[in-house]
């Protein structure tokens, strides 16, 4: 009997694809979290991507998240209070996703 289980490799790369599939969702929701200074949820984001970008090949991705998460600071924060250096981090964050996106576009 032939067994159905795929090659490791071929798990990562159904992996990959599909943490380059929800980066293209997560870049979305970002670019309007910014815009409406969504400070929390920005965090969050950055917490998450800080924890799987290496995993998934992509160390630049941690680094630039842990500045996010490094520049917002803890806790309540007003929608209208402006973090100058929390939105440059952000902002080199979806550059960075965006051009991982254009280079691993199938």
């Amino acid at each position: 009997m032939k067994s159905t289980a795929s090659h490791p490799s071929e798990i990562q790369d159904r992996l990959r694809k599909r943490y380059l599939d929800r980066l293209s969702e997560k870049m979305r929701r970002m670019r309007k979290d910014l815009v409406d200074r969504n400070w929390p949820v920005l965090k969050a984001e950055g917490v998450h991507l800080r924890g799987s970008g290496d995993a998934f090949g992509f160390p630049e991705l941690t680094q630039l998240a842990d500045r996010v998460v490094r520049t917002i600071p803890e806790g309540v924060i007003s929608r209208a209070r402006g973090i100058p250096e929390a939105k440059v981090a952000v902002d080199s964050l979806i550059s960075a996703i965006d051009s991982i996106l254009i280079t691993h576009k199938n």
